[in-house]
This record gives C-alpha cells, structure tokens and sequence, in this order.
C-alpha cells in the first residue's frame, strides 16, 4: 500500500500550530501517512506542544529539530527524513478538511497523475472566516497538458500531493523567501498528468501582521522573486522560453515591478526589468496573456513595456488610492 509524508515546517507558531496539527491528526483517511513536523529552531513554545502531540500520537507525529535555516531548510530536512512514495506539504499557520488527505490521494491515485491539485480558501482571522484564494482553474479536471498548468497555476507547495519520484533529487533554494517559485514550476514540468479538484480542502491563513507583508521586508521578497526566475531559466525549463516568457510577466512585471513603484523604490530599477524582458523575450509585449488581466493590469504592463515607466507609477498609486478609499467606506 502506498505511504504519504505530510511536511510541516514551523517557526515561532505557538498561536496556531495545535490547530494546523489536529486537522491532520484527525483525518478521515484510507491510507497510511505520518506528518513530519520540522522545528526550525523556535524559540517560543512551539516545541512543547508539537512534542505533546507527538507523546500522544507517535504513530503519526514525527518531530524533527534543526537550528534555524529558513522554510527551505525545514522543508528540504523534512523530504530527507521521508521515505513515503507521496509527498504534502502544510505550512504550520495553515489548516486542512478533514478528507484532505484522502480526497487528494484517491484524485492522484485513481488519475494516474503524478500530481494532484485542490481548492483553496484564504482566512485573515481567527473565525475561519474567508473567501476562496485564485489557484488559477474553477473546474475538476485531468489533464496531460503540462505546458498549460504552468501558464495558470499557482506555485505554493501547500494544496498538492506530489509522487515523491517526480520531485526526485529537486530541493527548495535556501536563504532566500519565494522558494516556491524556484521549484514547483521543476516540479511540475516533470508530471506526465496532473489532476485537480476544484473542492476546497485547504486553509491558507494570510497573517496581515507578518513581516512578510511588510514594506521592510518587500525589497528583499523582490529580489528574490528575480532570483527565482535566473534560477528556472537555468532549470530543466530552459528548453520552453514560452514558459518563461509567461512567469517573467506573471513574477517579475507584473507583481515585482507593480510592488517596486508602489513603495516608491525607484524607476531605474523597473527599467532595468523591463530590459532584461525585452532582451531575453524580444516578443513579450505581444504576449496574449497581458490582455487577458484586468484593465488597471493590462494598462499598467502595456505602459513599463513601452518605457512609460512613470506613468506606470501613475497608475499603481491611483490603484492603491482607490484600494485604500474602499477599506475606509467598508469600514
């Protein structure tokens, strides 16, 4: 019978790790997994409770402890100790139905697919209130089409189950925040058939408070959104410059870009993106999935591609104006 590895890498979550753990210990599963729960380094009291899990339940509950390395390093340690034929990966802040597990093996399983996909629901607070997270499809399908799924699909390792053979000797970049981006595409490129449901089986907490939505922490996110992409256009993708046309638009213009002329960070820098996009994608501007987002987007790529870059700043900062009226009036 097969095995799963559920993944939890977890770092000072004293407040939300018991509820990401018993929506995995609590599942209404068929077939035999453990979940691998690495410790990077905390120094709260996420490490009591994970062990009082663990005393309870070491059947299921592994618990590893490594000094602090980043998410990369939790991840990448805990797919060392891991010799299951199917991987998951839970973020420790983040929750799960309790057919999760199961739902998603009998799609991967019953699919011949070598990587199953699910429904998301984003939450911001503690009531479990939330609204559904864009995975970039709206229907159940199976598919043989590699090359679309990396056209539309998110990169976040969570919501998935992948066959560990496909992963291979793959390994999340460390020292760095947007891994996800550096390996799931790889990942992904290898799957013969991937199969989706578009039923919501997974939790995503978005911590407005996290440093990682700060301005602080943004200019060292946006380099390393760049750095992801240098790191795929030397992977096993290089071969699909389509592909890579697509997350330069996606990932570095159109999110990096947008966040470096919302925070006032200089337009010398996003011409120098758009630059290195016109040199390396000489036909980017014709991309057809710039018309296919919505105008206040649309208009913004169409303007830093043809070298408007201050009128593209104009349009981020009439954005986030309209943006920041709207929570004022819901309020």
């Amino acid at each position: 019978m097969s095995t799963i590895s559920v993944i939890i890498p977890a770092y000072n979550v004293e407040k939300y790790i018991a509820r990401c753990i018993n929506s995995l210990i609590y599942q209404k599963c068929s077939v035999d997994y453990s979940v691998i729960i690495v410790d990077d380094g905390s120094v709260d009291r996420t490490s009591d409770i994970i062990q009082e899990y663990v005393r309870k339940y070491p059947r299921i509950i592994r618990y590893l402890y490594k000094e602090n390395g980043g998410q990369s390093s939790a991840r990448n340690t805990g797919l060392e100790h891991s010799e299951s034929d199917y991987v998951i990966f839970v973020d420790s802040d983040d929750y799960v139905e309790p057919d999760y597990i199961d739902a998603l093996y009998k799609l991967v399983n019953d699919t011949d697919s070598d990587v199953a996909m699910c429904a998301m629901n984003r939450v911001s607070g503690d009531d479990g209130k939330g609204s559904r997270f864009d995975s970039g499809f709206s229907k159940d399908f199976v598919t043989d089409d590699i090359d679309c799924i990396l056209m539309c699909s998110s990169f976040a390792p969570w919501n998935k189950i992948f066959k560990r053979s496909i992963i291979g000797e793959l390994r999340f970049p460390e020292g760095m925040t947007y891994e996800d981006f550096a390996l799931i595409p790889q990942v992904i490129n290898r799957a013969k058939r991937i199969a989706y449901t578009d039923k919501v089986l997974y939790h995503y907490f978005f911590n407005e408070n996290s440093t990682i939505t700060s301005a602080t922490r943004n200019k060292k996110t946006n380099r390393n959104i760049l750095t992801a992409q240098h790191i795929l256009e030397e992977s096993e993708l290089k071969g699909k410059p389509e592909i890579l046309e697509n997350f330069y638009l996606r990932r570095v213009l159109s999110s990096m870009a947008w966040s470096l002329l919302e925070y006032h960070e200089g337009n010398n820098e996003v011409k120098k993106l758009v630059d290195e996009a016109n040199t390396k994608y000489p036909n980017i501007k014709n991309n057809p999935w710039i018309n296919s987002q919505p105008r206040i987007k649309r208009m913004f790529m169409k303007s830093i591609l043809d070298g408007k870059i201050s009128w593209g700043g104009v349009l981020v900062s009439v954005y986030s104006l309209m943006r920041s009226i709207y929570k004022f009036v819901r309020k």
